[in-house]
Order: structure tokens, then C-alpha cells, then sequence
């Protein structure tokens, strides 16, 4: 809710959603099945052409250049 209080003047944490829309059920829901999908597709022998999919594996390791 602090989160939201921030959430001025067309300023919004996700471009194009404010988090007053994610939060609603609906969303939540699409959210979850877009996820879903995407650990489907990660668990197939056809490999996804999606970059998200790609470099999911690699999240939270940062990037390589702000090593070097």
C-alpha cells in the first residue's frame, strides 16, 4: 500500500499498469498463468525464442558488465 502512495502524476512501478491494477484478481490470475506458460515452455525440448525465457535462469545474477 506504501508502495501505491508513490504512484503519482502518471509515475507507475510496471510501465502501462499502476499497482492498483495488478493487484486485482483478475490480474493476479493472468499473472499466474502467463508464469505457467512460460515454465512450460521452459520444460519442452523446443526451446522458447522469447529472451525472457532465455535469461530467466540467469535473474538475480546480474550482469556481466557490472563485474568488469
Amino acid at each position: 500500500m506504501k508502495a501505491m502512495e508513490y504512484e503519482k502524476d502518471g509515475y507507475t512501478w510496471i510501465q502501462d499498469e499502476s499497482l492498483s491494477e495488478l493487484i486485482h484478481p483478475d490480474r493476479i490470475e493472468k499473472i499466474k498463468e502467463e508464469y505457467i506458460k512460460r515454465k512450460e515452455r521452459k520444460n519442452s525440448k523446443v526451446q522458447s525464442p522469447y529472451l525472457l525465457d532465455i535469461l530467466e535462469d540467469a535473474e538475480g545474477e546480474g550482469c556481466a558488465s557490472c563485474f568488469i
